[in-house]
């Protein structure tokens, strides 16, 4: 693999894990006042948080966190150590692939536009959160993608195990 091809590919990465915590975020944070009211930060919930939905949420907006901040040590914690991701270019990349990719740098600002986001949660214990995004790097280029992630609850913990990329063809 060229190095090219690993910066597109990380980039196209960190897009998968940024776009669902961006999406997500946005989706926990929208508020049910009438479209004239002024739109406000909900502030994050103090406690315990009330259903799986807003945990996934959570667990969503902790990751998007770490991986602004260049967090790798959030970023492992909040993998499941069976974690895979499907790129793609078909490729299936584990937990220590990803975090060694992540860890040859890479970590470049991207702009996201997020639409058809949908959740579905299975049970108490695993959600599945499924988006389309456009994914602008900081060269100008833009991708658009249909991305995936899967998260379980394990030991009282949320853990991303799994996420699919697909790029769509251009607008």
């Amino acid at each position: 693999m060229t190095k090219t091809s690993v910066l597109k590919a990380l980039s196209l990465v960190l897009a998968l894990i940024f776009v669902p915590a961006v999406a997500i975020s946005m989706l926990a944070q929208t508020s049910a006042a009438p479209a004239s009211a002024p739109q406000r930060t909900v502030p994050r919930p103090r406690g315990p948080i009330a259903g799986p939905a807003q945990q996934v949420a959570a667990a969503e907006t902790g990751l998007r966190d770490a991986v602004v901040a260049a967090d790798l040590d959030s970023i492992q914690k909040t993998l499941a150590d069976d974690y895979s991701i499907a790129l793609p270019s078909g490729e299936l990349w584990s937990k220590t692939q990803l975090l060694q990719a992540l860890k040859g740098g890479g970590w470049s600002p991207l702009a996201v536009e997020v639409s058809d986001m949908r959740i579905k949660m299975l049970g108490a214990t695993g959600g599945v959160v499924s988006l389309r995004a456009r994914v602008r790097r900081k060269t100008g280029t833009a991708r658009n993608f249909r991305i995936m992630d899967v998260w379980q609850k394990q030991a009282e913990k949320w853990q991303l195990v799994a996420s699919q990329a697909t790029a769509l063809k251009p607008d």
